[in-house]
């Protein structure tokens, strides 16, 4: 391994580690910079190291999906989009950045590309051996069910929601599953008037038992 690669997987890790503060971090915080709004910074911080990555490995698959999540979240939407485009013909990294790019489409409102990448997604993990294709199927299944929702298919919806559910229910080892888990409930109940699936959803968010 070369002294750039070193490099890379040290500036992708520091952003890892930028971006896990994120979550943990609910308040605003000074950010020494005079900024109100300590979370954008973060994630401008954050979008910095995995540009400097990618500056030293282009083909960093996980930089740039990085940057696709960062951008989303910054309100950046073309440059995601082109940032999760950059992975999808990368080695192994198909379903994941598809699984993206659905969630991508579906905040932008445009249903029916999310749909069809979600379904290039989950046929891209059912042809592969994806290290965490248990845990992005699940999500991509959730925002299936969430974009047939918002376009009045109930019907598709209910049952993309409750494969989510399953899968994740007999796979609660699998890295974070339980977050796709506990969206496919509430997906459950949105659909069917099913409140039992709320409360299981959100004893399961508070508990944190089981996955």
């Amino acid at each position: 391994i070369n002294l750039d690669a070193e490099n890379v997987q040290a500036f992708y890790f520091a952003a890892c580690f930028g971006y896990s503060d994120l979550g943990r971090k609910c308040r605003l915080l000074s950010d020494g910079s005079g900024s109100a709004d300590a979370h954008r910074c973060r994630r401008e911080t954050v979008l910095q190291m995995l540009q400097r990555a990618l500056a030293l490995h282009e083909l960093h698959g996980w930089s740039w999906l990085g940057a696709s999540v960062t951008h989303m979240d910054l309100g950046n939407l073309s440059e995601s989009r082109w940032c999760a485009e950059q992975t999808t013909e990368q080695q192994g990294f198909a379903g994941v950045a598809h699984c993206f790019l659905g969630e991508l489409m579906r905040r932008m409102h445009k249903y029916d590309e999310a749909r069809s990448h979600c379904l290039t997604s989950i046929k891209a993990f059912d042809d592969s051996d994806n290290l965490y294709g248990d845990t992005y199927r699940g999500m991509t299944l959730c925002t299936l069910g969430k974009s047939a929702l918002a376009q009045g298919d109930l019907a598709a919806a209910r049952a993309a929601f409750r494969q989510a559910e399953l899968h994740a229910r007999g796979r609660n080892r699998a890295r974070a599953v339980g977050h796709p888990f506990v969206h496919a409930l509430c997906g459950l109940a949105e659909t069917g008037n099913d409140p039992a699936s709320f409360h299981e959803a959100l004893d399961s968010y508070t508990a944190r038992a089981n996955f």
